[in-house]
């Protein structure tokens, strides 16, 4: 269980790759740790591979919301782009693209990895 961060650097990428239980505080650290990194590194793109991980079902539209929001106060900005990978783009993720938009955020949900680098990398 847990995550690893790695570079892309010929794409200019960060990487994480999660497996097992993600759970509210296991994301705000992910954001916390990838916003540093993305600052350390001077990239813009951040991949998050969630297919081997899984989460409660008990999870809110609030949860959603609040993510948006801590990711602003990590320094998260509209030059960024955020690609998830994942096998089902449930409601609380579509609830999250659309509320990271309206935020100004540019966060999309993927079935493959390689369509996540291609709109990464436009």
């Amino acid at each position: 269980m847990g995550y690893t961060i790695k570079d892309i650097p010929e794409l200019g990428i960060v990487e994480v790759i999660v497996v097992g239980l993600l759970d509210t505080e296991l994301r705000q650290e992910i954001l916390s740790k990838s916003s540093i990194h993305l600052i350390k590194t001077k990239y813009e793109r951040l991949m998050i591979d969630i297919t081997d991980a899984f989460s409660s079902l008990n999870q809110s539209m609030t949860e959603a919301m609040y993510l948006t929001s801590f990711m602003k106060t990590i320094g998260f900005h509209d030059a960024h782009r955020v690609a998830f990978i994942y096998y089902n783009a449930d409601n609380l993720r579509i609830y999250l693209e659309s509320t990271a938009m309206v935020h100004g955020f540019k966060i999309q949900y993927f079935k493959e990895r390689k369509k996540a680098i291609t709109w990464l990398c436009q």
